[in-house]
C-alpha cells in the first residue's frame, strides 16, 4: 500500500510540478530507483525528490535549463487517467491492467553519456504512459512460484543441482552427461580457442560428456577424444572420433595407449575420475605432458572441498588441495580463474592453463 501510494504521489507531484513533496520517511527507496544516478539517495532516507533531481551528478549530466523546461512543461491531459489505472492495477493486479500506448523506442547508443536521470526525465516528458509503466514495474511483486525458486541462495541452488539434476536431468543427445552445464559451455569456448588435436577425458560414466566433446570437434573439423576410465560397463557413446581406453588411468599400459593416440599433438585434459586428493595429484603429474602450451588441464568437482561434508555436495580429501599442490610443483601451469566468469562452477580453481 505504501508503494502504491508512492506511485500515485509521483504522478500527482509531476502534475502539480512540485517534486519536492514526493518523498516522505518510510517510503520504499525502489520508487526512485532508475530516476537518479545513485538510488541510495532515494526516498528510503526521507530526502526530497527535488534534491535528487538537482544533485551534483544530475547537474553534470543535464543542464538546469533542460531540467526546468521538463518540469515546467504542461503535462499531457491523459496523465491522471493513466495514474488512476495504474494505481488500481497495483491494488488489484488481476483487474484491468494499465492499457498504455505501445511506443517504439529506439535503442540507446552504446557509448551514450546521457545519465539515468536525463533518460527518465526525457521519457517522462515524451511518453508519460510508458514512464508510468516503468515505475509500476518496480513496484509489481514477482510471481510467488518464481520468487521462491529464484530466492534460493547460490549455495542451496548448487546443492540442489548436484542432488536433483546432475544424475537424472542433465543429458547430451539423450545420453546422461554428468556435468555442470555452465562449465560445459566454458569447455566449448576453450576448445574453440585452443583447437586441440585431442582431448583426454579421464572418467566417462555413460559417455554423454564424451559425445559432447566429440560433437564439438566435429564442428571444428578435426581432433579426437580419448576416453579413459577404469570401467566402461555403462558407457554408451559411439562416435568415430572417440577412442575408448579401459584401465587404471595411472597404469603404464593405459598411459602408453594414450601416448600412441596423442602422437605428440597439442592436447587438452579433463579430469573427472577418482576425486581423492592423492589420486588426482598423481593423475595431474602423469597427464600434464599431454597438455599443449596455451591449452588447459581441467580438474572437475573441486567444489566439493568448499562445501560441508554431508550437505549434499561437500566431501573431504577432495581434488582442490591436489590442484594447489600441483601448481606449486609445476610452474608451467597457472590457475586461470578468469574461466569462472559464470560464477556458478563445479571447478573452482580447477582451470589450469599451461603457460610455458
Amino acid at each position: 500500500r505504501c508503494q502504491s501510494r508512492g506511485l500515485f504521489l509521483l504522478v500527482v507531484a509531476v502534475w502539480n510540478r512540485q517534486p519536492g513533496f514526493l518523498c516522505y520517511p518510510g517510503m520504499d527507496a525502489s520508487l526512485t530507483e532508475g530516476l537518479v544516478d545513485n538510488p541510495r539517495q532515494g526516498c528510503g532516507g526521507g530526502r526530497l525528490f527535488r534534491n535528487l533531481l538537482v544533485s551534483a551528478p544530475a547537474r553534470r549530466a543535464a543542464s538546469r535549463a533542460d531540467f526546468q523546461s521538463i518540469i515546467s512543461a504542461p503535462p499531457p491531459a491523459t496523465i491522471m487517467v493513466l495514474a488512476r489505472k495504474c494505481y488500481n492495477t497495483l491494488r488489484a493486479p488481476a483487474a484491468g491492467a494499465c492499457r498504455l500506448p505501445i511506443v517504439n523506442m529506439q535503442p540507446e547508443p552504446a557509448k551514450s553519456r546521457e545519465s539515468r536521470l536525463a533518460r527518465n526525465l526525457k521519457l517522462l516528458a515524451q511518453h508519460p504512459g510508458l514512464f508510468i509503466t516503468k515505475v509500476a514495474s518496480w513496484l509489481r511483486p514477482m510471481r510467488a512460484d518464481y520468487r521462491k525458486l529464484w530466492g534460493r541462495g547460490l549455495r542451496r541452488w548448487m546443492i540442489r543441482y548436484h542432488k536433483e539434476l546432475l544424475f537424472d536431468k542433465v543429458t547430451w543427445m539423450g545420453t546422461p552427461a554428468r556435468k555442470m552445464v555452465l562449465d560445459a559451455w566454458v569447455y566449448q569456448q576453450i576448445i574453440h580457442e585452443v583447437k586441440p588435436n585431442f582431448i583426454i577425458e579421464i572418467g566417462n560414466a555413460e559417455g554423454g560428456s564424451t559425445t559432447f566433446l566429440a560433437n564439438l570437434l566435429d564442428l571444428l573439423g578435426h581432433g579426437e577424444v580419448i576416453a579413459v576410465d577404469i570401467d566402461h560397463s555403462i558407457f554408451q557413446a559411439v562416435h568415430p572420433r572417440i577412442h575408448v581406453i579401459t584401465g587404471d588411468s595411472l597404469a603404464e599400459e593405459t598411459l602408453g595407449k594414450v601416448a600412441e593416440i596423442a602422437r605428440g599433438g597439442r592436447g587438452m585434459v579433463i579430469h573427472d575420475g577418482d576425486h581423492s586428493r592423492e589420486h588426482v595429484l598423481s593423475d595431474l603429474r602423469a597427464y600434464a605432458q599431454f597438455v599443449g602450451v596455451g591449452s588447459y588441464l581441467i580438474v572437475e568437482d573441486t567444489v566439493i572441498d568448499l562445501f560441508r561434508a554431508g550437505d549434499g555436495l561437500g566431501s573431504v580429501n577432495g581434488p582442490l588441495e591436489a590442484v594447489e599442490q600441483f601448481v606449486r610443483e609445476d610452474p608451467r601451469f597457472q590457475i586461470d580463474s578468469s574461466r569462472e566468469y559464470f560464477v556458478i562452477t563445479f571447478n573452482p580453481r580447477g582451470y589450469l592453463k599451461r603457460v610455458s
